[in-house]
């Protein structure tokens, strides 16, 4: 991934800006969604942003900044992300580091050999969860995280799906841009589909 080329359709920020790519994404939502179910909060301001950074010790990259600096998270527990789960405002990004952190230096989450990832697919450490990893949603321990500490060949501020059971099981995505690209395209390619029943966006029948 840090080899790919300046002119490389999904090298960051090379087709669209972090604006852009939300604009699609809400419109997508408003043409295809029931009233009221996807809702963005304002922005975020930068001493916000700076102020979660001291507290996990991180520096997000720009794009993710970017993101935050034009939606807080989502405005109500319905804007879910696809699937994913609920898109977390910075509150609730610190509250999901904080209690993961906590579970790690008191009940030992995520350390040690019982607690290594066997179904990782694509350039991460194999490890359960550190610092490092940021949750930006949540679907009852289901996350999409932004890894903040890559291996070489993979890079920073990558996007890994969490799923609590099993741990990371893929890199979606080399930046948080290019995932919500890849959403904005496959929303309006029709590969997916708003659930009445589970209030969600997906793949023709995944909940059938």
């Amino acid at each position: 991934m840090r080899g790919r080329s300046e002119t490389d359709p999904f090298t960051f920020g090379a087709r669209m800006s972090v604006g852009q790519a939300w604009n699609r994404i809400a419109q997508w939502h408003e043409q295809h969604c029931p009233a009221g179910v996807f809702q963005l909060n304002p922005g975020a301001s930068q001493s916000d942003i700076a102020e979660v950074e001291a507290v996990t010790g991180q520096t997000f990259p720009e794009d993710v900044r970017e993101s935050f600096r034009r939606h807080n998270g989502g405005a109500t527990d319905t804007t879910w992300l696809l699937w994913y789960g609920e898109l977390l405002d910075l509150n609730d990004v610190i509250e999901q580091w904080k209690m993961y952190r906590q579970m790690q230096e008191t009940q030992g989450y995520g350390v040690g050999e019982d607690w290594r990832p066997h179904a990782l697919i694509g350039p991460a450490k194999p490890i359960w969860w550190n610092t490092s990893r940021i949750h930006l949603t949540d679907n009852s321990g289901e996350h999409l995280t932004i890894d903040l500490d890559p291996p070489d060949d993979g890079h920073l501020g990558q996007i890994i799906y969490h799923d609590h059971e099993i741990g990371p099981t893929e890199v979606l995505a080399a930046s948080w841009l290019e995932l919500l690209e890849q959403i904005a395209n496959d929303l309006e390619a029709g590969k997916y589909v708003y659930d009445d029943e589970e209030m969600t966006v997906a793949p023709p029948g995944m909940f059938s």
